[in-house]
């Protein structure tokens, strides 16, 4: 039971960030050598300190524990909903959060509240984008735990290959961003 829910956290991350636009590089359900990860995703997030690259990188932090409730919703298992991933997802987060100690991207945004809606406007796309690709999802998490525990190369672009993109950026109307 443990495995699958890792399976599918890990699998949320990377369906999420592929549909925004990330080259996912690499998804491991393998423990770090410290015992600190369950599990990781290795994706290349271009720097550009604008609201797409804030977006893509809350949309691949949410996708794991947000992936994991909507297995947990569509199979009936309400308990997958607390996985220890989802602590440290959201720990990361809030550190990303230019209010509370992230070092990037204070300008874009007026104030902190401005952020919460930002932040929840992306957490709401993240849901969209892994409710249109509930059949992706299951079938990345299923490689990874019946395959193999790590997934790169040809393999994981043709599990990736028939995800839904979505643009990264969300209607502006859910949040305020600074005037410049």
């Amino acid at each position: 039971m443990k495995d699958s829910v890792i399976a599918v956290h890990e699998a949320g991350h990377a369906l999420v960030a592929h549909a925004v636009g990330d080259r996912v590089l690499r998804v491991s359900v393998a423990p770090s050598p410290d015992g600190r990860a369950l599990g990781a995703v290795m994706h290349a997030i271009p720097f550009t300190n604008d609201l797409a690259y804030f977006g893509r990188r809350l949309a691949g932090l949410q996708g794991g524990r947000v992936a994991v409730a909507v297995a947990a919703t569509t199979v009936g298992d309400a308990t997958t909903g607390c996985d220890s991933g989802a602590r440290e997802d959201m720990e990361a987060e809030s550190a990303l959060n230019p209010f509370r100690g992230g070092s990037e991207g204070r300008h874009l945004f007026a104030d902190e509240a401005a952020w919460v809606h930002f932040s929840r406007a992306w957490l709401a796309k993240t849901i969209e984008i892994l409710l249109a690709n509930e059949v992706q999802l299951r079938r990345l998490a299923n490689a990874l735990f019946r395959e193999s525990d790590v997934l790169e190369g040809d393999r994981l672009d043709e599990l990736l290959a028939p995800v839904t993109r979505f643009e990264a950026r969300v209607d502006p109307r859910l949040w305020r961003a600074r005037k410049r």
